[in-house]
This record gives structure tokens, sequence and C-alpha cells, in this order.
């Protein structure tokens, strides 16, 4: 299950905005290829954890915190996922007028489940026609995976965050227009 909190800063000044400029815009990057190679009938059934592992044989992603990446990448697979799934709805609605008899039906709903949709003509070309090759200019956002972040009241009464930065073991601490504290998923 995916959480979001989307949370709004107060008085951030603008080195803390360059850097967490640079790090979103890294992250986009990342965002963007994985949408680009895994967006399309590639990417169906792609998992996460074989995509990392092997990705991290394989690439340098400094100077972005392992988890940064690595949370990014689970997301928007998530993201590709949804997108998937809202296909999957209306290829449902096809089915259903398609075939009367409900032992087709189920049939054509079991593949579409499991994912070998690819393997029936018919579920392909609907799967093509709703789910068209995702992208995403999505290059604004840090996904922070829980427990990798700290929140205190700073002097004012007001939550901060501190999140990691690019640089090694350092903390970027961000002033929240808000005196509540985030909850744990």
């Amino acid at each position: 299950m995916k959480v979001t909190r989307i949370v709004a800063s107060k008085n951030l000044n603008s080195g803390k905005y360059k850097k967490l400029s640079d790090q979103a815009s890294l992250l986009g990057k990342i965002r963007k290829e994985v949408w680009q190679r895994f967006g399309s009938v590639n990417g169906v059934g792609a998992n996460h954890r074989q995509i990392r592992d092997a990705w991290i044989h394989s690439r340098n992603f400094a100077p972005l915190a392992a988890k940064a990446w690595k949370e990014t990448l689970r997301d928007t697979l998530y993201d590709i996922k949804s997108y998937e799934d809202a296909a999957k709805k209306k290829v449902r609605k096809k089915i259903n007028s398609r075939y009367k008899s409900e032992l087709e039906q189920k049939k054509y709903y079991r593949l579409l489940k499991g994912d070998q949709w690819t393997a029936d003509p018919f579920l392909s070309r609907m799967m093509r026609k709703y789910k068209k090759h995702g992208k995403t200019s999505v290059c604004n956002q840090i996904i922070v995976e829980n427990g990798v972040y700290k929140q205190f009241t700073g002097k004012n009464g007001l939550t901060w965050l501190k999140i990691p930065s690019l640089e090694r073991r350092k903390m970027l601490c961000i002033p929240l227009n808000t005196n509540l504290r985030l909850k744990d998923a």
C-alpha cells in the first residue's frame, strides 16, 4: 500500500532550496528512465527488487543516497502498476461486452489478472489501446522512506524534518508550515 504525504515548507532559505532542487532533479532522471524502460509492455510484471539488485551491481548513482534512488524506483514502479490497473479496468468492461459466457469471461479475467495478457491477441490489443507507453516529467519529488527522516519541533513551535542530503552523512533540516507531527505509516 502506498501512503503519500505532501508537506509544505515555510521560510526555506535559498541554499536549502537549491540542495533540495538538485536532489529532486537527479531523482527525476531516475523516475523518467524507469517510466521509459518499464512503462510499456516490457514492464509487465516488473519486480523492483530484481531491478534494484541488477542496478546495484551495474550502476553508480552517486551522489544520491542508496535509499533515495531505491525508494524512487519502487514508487515509480508502483505508479506504473497503478496506471496498468486502470487500463485493466477498461479491458474488463470490454471482456464483459465481448464474451457472454461466464466461463470465457473468467478465463480472460484470470489471464488479465495474472499478467498473462501479453500471450492473448485480444487482451494484448486491448491493453495496448488503453495502456499507452507511459512517461513522466516529474522532477520535483523526493520520496523519503519511513524511518529515514527525523522530525523535531523548532523554537517557533513548528515541525521540522531532517532528510538525507546529497552530501554523505549530512542531513538537511527543512522547516514545515505546520506544528503537527507526521505519523508513521
